[in-house]
């Protein structure tokens, strides 16, 4: 039985791979000139494609993985059935869909780029806690890693482009930093010496400290318009209902995403002080998925719970789908592109490429219920 993390697939990022469907284009008229992305599998486009010795500790470059708007044989690595939430960002800002950081060749960052990478985190014990848990099989790329790897990109466009014109493009493009679910249940929920030191809300303080230094890191190298996701109520991904009676949600988990989304007006308030002149917005997906899947017929999901994508009870096994045998068989259940539209989530822990898109129209552009102190759109305008 083959392992997909084993397989890994190069894509040609063009019209045609993409079911001959055109990039957006970046002659929008919008004011930001570019879009970068922080985080771990919420925003990774592709870079844990290319962490081979040792090889990621998750990927989503194997069939049928972006199956609905990306070449079907040649998926990207983003962990849906097409789209993710940074893809839907791009879109509206009128900006390309972005590339990984680690794709070979790759160099034009001017619009901007992602390195995000699944698994990772905030924290240097989650880095630690992966490594126990698989004796260093794997590797993830943590936020500090990502942060240096922007300090490359800076630099990269001050050679090409000046310093006055990389200012100018730094400080006007937004940063959208999605991370912290691995580090609850790496760092703290598969801990039990960090659990035996912090109760569950003082480590969401150090995790809140560790989220202001990276905002604080990127303001120092020029971000002014930065975006920091919440997290979603992980105790409702089908991997923990699975566990549940009646399959409900694991409210004790989901409950750290919703402690943690409540720390950050605070946070806020002293970013304000630390870096007077950026203008840093949260936004909520806790309160979207608790709704879509609490009340999903209002939103026209049927499917709250199970996954469309998978195996196991709820298809809900970390590594189901997409799983093959030896001869290349599929062992995993799956949904007909007619029904996915029904599925709140793709696989194990990821939402579909529709629940993507709403979760980006209404940061982008919704009430004060989503984004605050503002939406996307507003940021933008700044």
């Amino acid at each position: 039985m083959h392992d997909p993390s084993e397989r890994t697939f190069e894509y040609v990022l063009s019209g045609k791979s993409f079911h001959n469907r055109s990039w957006p284009s970046s002659d929008s008229g919008w004011p930001v000139p570019a879009l970068f992305s922080f985080g771990d599998s919420s925003s990774d486009v592709g870079n844990n494609n290319y962490l081979l010795d040792p090889p990621a500790l998750s990927r989503a470059n194997f069939i049928p993985y972006g199956r609905a708007f990306f070449n079907p044989q040649n998926p990207t690595g983003r962990a849906s059935d097409g789209r993710i939430l940074i893809d839907f960002i791009a879109e509206h800002l009128g900006l390309p869909y972005l590339r990984p950081f680690l794709e070979p060749g790759f160099a034009d960052y001017s619009k901007g780029v992602g390195f995000a990478s699944a698994g990772s985190g905030f924290m240097p014990g989650t880095l630690t806690s992966i490594d126990a848990i698989w004796n260093g099989s794997y590797q993830v790329i943590n936020m500090p890693e990502q942060l240096d790897q922007f300090r490359l990109v800076k630099a990269s466009l001050i050679a090409n482009n000046g310093t006055a014109i990389t200012e100018h493009v730094l400080g006007n493009a937004i940063y959208y930093i999605s991370s912290g679910t691995n580090d609850v249940v790496f760092d703290y929920d598969s801990n039990a010496t960090v659990r035996e030191l912090y109760t569950i809300d003082q480590y969401l303080d150090l995790l809140i400290e560790a989220v202001e230094d990276t905002v604080k890191a990127l303001y120092e190298e020029g971000g002014r318009k930065i975006v920091v996701s919440g997290m979603t109520p992980y105790g409702c991904s089908p991997s923990q209902a699975a566990t549940m009676p009646g399959f409900a949600c694991n409210d004790t988990t989901s409950e750290f995403g919703k402690l943690f989304g409540s720390k950050f007006p605070a946070m806020r308030h002293r970013l304000q002080i630390s870096c007077p002149f950026a203008t840093v917005v949260n936004t909520n997906p806790y309160d979207i998925f608790e709704d879509v899947i609490k009340n999903g017929s209002a939103y026209g999901y049927t499917k709250q719970s199970l996954a469309c994508c998978g195996i196991g009870t709820l298809n809900s096994d970390a590594a189901g789908c997409g799983i093959i045998d030896e001869s290349g068989n599929p062992l995993y259940n799956l949904c007909t592109q007619g029904e996915v539209r029904e599925y709140v989530f793709w696989d194990f822990a990821h939402p579909t490429e529709s629940v993507n898109q709403l979760l980006g129209e209404l940061f982008f552009s919704g009430d004060g219920r989503w984004s605050a102190p503002m939406n996307v759109e507003a940021l933008a305008h700044l």
